[in-house]
């Protein structure tokens, strides 16, 4: 279980949910509600995303930067897992593609190929 820095001066209560309220005090002395936890006590990411949104440590320009680089990151991370399932659900066709000889995909041939490269080398030998 993560616990709040006593430096930052601020206490939890249980809510209604089960979970609990992170209050802090404002520059007047009021109770504000920092966050909200989503599980009954405090874990790693309530303090993590409490920290990033200090505004004596982070402005918003940092703060809106990173959120906009994590969003970056996510979307890459999907885009780079969704390539990779795309190659793995591809590997085979491609290999019993290229395993034939006289495979017709798509109006394609082995054959085709073979003598493009003849024709490609013949071109060399003229010179």
């Amino acid at each position: 279980m993560a616990e709040l820095p006593a430096s930052w001066g601020l206490r939890t209560k249980k809510n209604k949910k089960g979970t609990l309220d992170v209050i802090g005090k404002t520059d007047t002395g009021q109770d504000y509600r920092v966050r909200i936890t989503d599980n009954p006590e405090i874990t790693e990411r309530d303090v993590a995303e409490i920290a990033a949104v200090d505004r004596e440590k982070t402005t918003a320009k940092k703060f809106v930067g990173d959120l906009v680089q994590r969003g970056r990151e996510k979307k890459q991370a999907e885009e780079s897992a969704f390539e990779n399932e795309l190659m793995e659900a591809a590997g085979p066709v491609v290999r019993a593609g290229l395993g034939m000889e006289q495979s017709f995909v798509g109006g394609y041939s082995g054959k085709a190929a073979e003598n493009f490269d003849a024709w490609i080398a013949s071109l060399g030998e003229e010179n």
